[in-house]
């Protein structure tokens, strides 16, 4: 199946951009970063960054840009069946315009990235 990512949760205060690979279908289902109920990434915001991880997506959205935290994927699409980084059909893989993110984001400090699929598109 082809899968798309979302448009980055940026702007140009941002300090550290954390990339991920592509967002799960349970994430593309509910149209949110990390959006499958047992994923850690908002409780560990919400502990780092001192907000609620269950205030509503756009809230923790809001947080993590007060926060300075950018979040995206070294992906724009790909093809894929499930939700593993394993399950990714490199020949069908899309980078996306990181370069272009992190030139619109000058303050930008520190690059994270969330699993091992994401250390090789970067």
């Amino acid at each position: 199946m082809q899968v798309e990512s979302f448009a980055p949760i940026a702007d140009e205060h941002a300090r550290v951009l954390v990339l991920g690979s592509m967002p799960s279908l349970a994430s593309l289902e509910a149209g949110e970063y990390y959006g499958h109920a047992r994923n850690a990434f908002w409780p560990l915001m919400g502990e780092l960054f001192g907000f609620d991880a269950g205030l509503p997506y756009a809230a923790r959205v809001e947080c993590l840009k007060g926060a300075r935290v950018a979040v995206w994927d070294v992906l724009q699409s790909c093809r894929r069946a499930g939700s593993l980084d394993s399950a990714i059909e490199s020949s069908s893989e899309v980078p996306n315009e990181i370069e272009g993110l992190l030139q619109s984001s000058p303050k930008l400090g520190a690059v994270f990235l969330n699993g091992r699929k994401a250390e090789q598109g970067w």
